[in-house]
């Protein structure tokens, strides 16, 4: 039906882009927010709305046991929270202290401890089953008051275990938590594994993962290298094309005339004779020979510009996706005017602490426990400081003490040998503990019970001044004269 033109009506400038549209965007979700049509910026023609997220790849044993003897990196990444941790360990103190120190001594607790963390790190899980002398199977729950002693400590790591069995009643406190674990044999040894009851073992996991992640992967948690292994292909990939680029510094360019004809005419000899020679003759000390009206060579140099500010970013990426400095992660000094690194290395001691307290502090309990045979053992772990003091701060420390000291000694509260027991040998010296209790309670003592002041003697006698009420002497009689 022809329509006049007058009452033909233009298409809005909406509908002609709806027009345009392919088939595909009619199907196509779209949640709320911005969206211009003009630009494209939030509809189908926006590149960045094409963009989803998609899990790359997720590790295997064997990829993550390649990556870890391998690469420097990734090794790093997995060993250095574990060293760093026990690289001045802790202290026991309490009344089983000298029990617990000769029982650790013995089963080579720390280490067993750092090997457990490595593995659960690059596996994702690991188990320290110890040798128990207690009553029970394997697969029953262990009454660890009864343990009479502890012969060794295994570390197990996820590729020889997985959940068998998990807590499923949900009014217990590990309702979703592993029950009973199947232990694999090693590929040498023959035979079926055995059952074993989590309490009877010590669980180390990596990263946290949740209820379902851990039934998909079998028990287990993720690697630690699994969330930054595309920042490690990234960081690896441009240090590789940077060295790509230093073997190829420069690049020659010969030019030829004639060169199409004599490809065409199939002369193909000539050309790589010619090229051997001019690539064998060209050195830094020999010269090169050219047609002087048909030949050209020139060396062009490679441009590095811009590359090792590249590879800084790359470092940096690295360093915020797994959390540890880069001044660590690369070994290099703090760039920058006055840069010292304390706060870099602050914030990393800080967050080794913290995995100490709150992630090794209670399986170090549990281990304790099976070790001393209680379910209250009187031991106190006290983590030592990462950062230890110079030198010069160590000096300075101890100046400041002495001061502190002083006042103290000095004042009305402490004793001078409360505050040097309490103080202890920090200044260097050796002191008497056994004497200076008998100080102390002597001064004690002397604060209780002070002596009587002494008898003020006679009025006028021994010295004592004279009584202003007392009435006045008679002057004394002249000495009598000796006959002449």
């Amino acid at each position: 039906m022809w329509t006049p033109k007058f009452l033909r009506r233009k298409p809005r400038l909406d509908e002609a882009f709806t027009a345009s549209m392919p088939k595909p965007y009619e199907a196509m979700s779209k949640a709320d927010g911005w969206e211009n049509c003009l630009t494209g910026y939030g509809t189908w023609r926006d590149k960045v709305k094409h963009t989803n997220y998609k899990l790359s790849c997720s590790l295997d044993d064997g990829t993550l046991s390649d990556m870890y003897y391998t690469d420097d990196v990734a090794a790093k990444l997995v060993d250095k929270r574990p060293e760093e941790a026990f690289r001045r360990g802790f202290d026991v103190e309490g009344g089983q202290a000298d029990l617990w120190k000769k029982k650790a001594a013995a089963l080579d607790y720390k280490s067993k401890v750092k090997l457990a963390w490595k593995w659960a790190r690059l596996y994702g899980g690991a188990l320290i089953v110890p040798g128990l002398m207690a009553p029970g199977l394997a697969d029953q729950p262990l009454d660890v008051t009864k343990v009479s002693d502890v012969k060794f400590l295994n570390v197990i790591d996820a590729r020889r275990f997985k959940v068998f069995q998990y807590y499923t009643d949900p009014t217990k406190p590990k309702y979703g938590e592993p029950e009973l674990y199947e232990v694999m044999p090693y590929a040498a040894v023959s035979g079926a594994g055995f059952i074993l009851h989590e309490s009877r073992a010590i669980r180390f996991d990596g990263t946290e993962v949740d209820y379902f992640k851990r039934l998909e992967l079998g028990g287990k948690a993720y690697s630690v290298l699994q969330r930054p292994y595309d920042v490690i292909q990234q960081f690896a990939t441009a240090f590789a094309g940077a060295a790509v680029l230093m073997s190829d510094a420069s690049q020659a360019v010969f030019k030829m005339k004639g060169l199409f004809e004599m490809i065409a005419a199939n002369r193909k000899d000539d050309f790589q004779t010619r090229m051997q020679l001019i690539d064998m003759s060209r050195s830094a000390l020999r010269a090169v020979i050219l047609d002087s009206e048909g030949e050209d060579f020139q060396r062009i140099a490679t441009q590095f510009a811009g590359i090792p500010d590249m590879l800084d970013r790359f470092m940096i990426r690295l360093a915020a996706s797994v959390d540890m400095p880069v001044t660590i992660l690369m070994g290099r000094s703090p760039a920058g005017e006055n840069a010292t690194g304390a706060s870099d290395f602050q914030h990393w001691y800080d967050s080794i602490a913290a995995d100490c307290v709150n992630y090794l502090g209670p399986k170090c309990d549990l281990l304790d426990q099976m070790i001393l045979g209680t379910l209250t053992p009187d031991v106190k772990r006290t983590w030592l400081p990462l950062d230890e003091p110079t030198e010069k701060e160590k000096a300075e420390t101890r100046k400041t003490n002495a001061e502190a000291d002083t006042l103290l000694a000095g004042g009305p509260i402490y004793y001078p040998a409360e505050v040097a027991i309490a103080r202890g040998d920090f200044y260097g010296v050796e002191i008497d503990e056994a004497h200076l209790e008998e100080v102390l309670k002597a001064e004690q003592e002397l604060e209780l019970n002070p002596p009587p002041p002494p008898p003020a003697p006679a009025p006028g006698a021994g010295g004592a001044p004279p009584d202003p009420n007392a009435p006045p002497k008679p002057p004394a009689a002249p000495p009598a004269k000796q006959a002449a």
